[in-house]
């Protein structure tokens, strides 16, 4: 959970709810007590202080890396490993710069958070690939799109663990749309071609011109309204092409 986000009372409601949590938290929302609030300044880089408040429901990890972190989790687990981080060291007699691997303490908690966070921002990421903003005056159009559009990442990524298929996601939205749409499409172009065989049916054949953007006049009379750049210079109507 992103330290925006995270709360005391958020943490205890995930809890009590039955969800585990990894959460950055702002120091100032962490209500700790006076004594643990001046220990994080003795701390060296690498050490880490952990503090479980009286609800003993959560756990607070304290880690000092170049900056001190406060992580609340209620998954206990004060245990640390050892990380590798990569170090530029210069030497001083000749003055050329080496990349180095030292190793440091870090908590699990912390581990973790790393591990599982930046979901929101893949899922921005998902989403603004295929981006379907369409303009509408119905407010709860956009906001419905959107959520289709929030939750089919999400859908795709549980499909290639159930089935186990490395699938494009264009692929696999392009077989979702093509699924919804497979009913629809089949009743509306059985309408739409025995409304077309009208002209067609027709003793003169029709003469196709441009003209400027309207409906179609056979679409219409049969309840769909369809634009169209088509106009029939025999019939003298605007016409579509199916």
């Amino acid at each position: 959970m992103d330290r925006f986000y995270a709360t005391i009372d958020t943490i205890q409601c995930l809890t009590d709810a039955g969800f585990g949590v990894y959460g950055a938290v702002m120091k100032n929302r962490a209500r700790l007590s006076e004594d643990i609030k001046n220990q994080p300044k003795d701390l060296r880089k690498g050490e880490s202080l952990f503090y479980c408040p009286s609800n003993k429901d959560i756990l607070f990890t304290i880690w000092r890396d170049s900056k001190i972190l406060h992580l609340v989790s209620n998954i206990k687990d004060n245990k640390t490993s050892e990380i590798f981080r990569r170090q530029e060291v210069k030497d001083s007699n000749t003055g050329l710069k080496t990349i180095i691997k030292s190793a440091q303490s870090c908590p699990n908690n912390v581990k973790n958070y790393s591990k599982f966070s930046r979901g929101v921002d893949y899922l921005d990421q998902m989403i603004s690939y295929y981006s379907n903003e369409i303009m509408s005056n119905n407010w709860y159009t956009s906001i419905f799109l959107h959520l289709i559009e929030i939750a089919m990442p999400h859908r795709f990524i549980l499909y290639q663990n159930s089935q186990g298929k490395n699938l494009k996601y264009s692929e696999y939205r392009k077989s979702v749309v093509e699924s919804l749409v497979s009913d629809m499409k089949s009743k509306k172009d059985a309408e739409r071609f025995r409304s077309a065989m009208i002209i067609e049916s027709s003793e003169e054949p029709c003469q196709l011109q441009y003209n400027f953007k309207t409906y179609c006049e056979v679409c219409k009379g049969n309840g769909f309204k369809k634009y169209t750049s088509y106009f029939c210079g025999t019939h003298k109507i605007p016409v579509c092409i199916l």
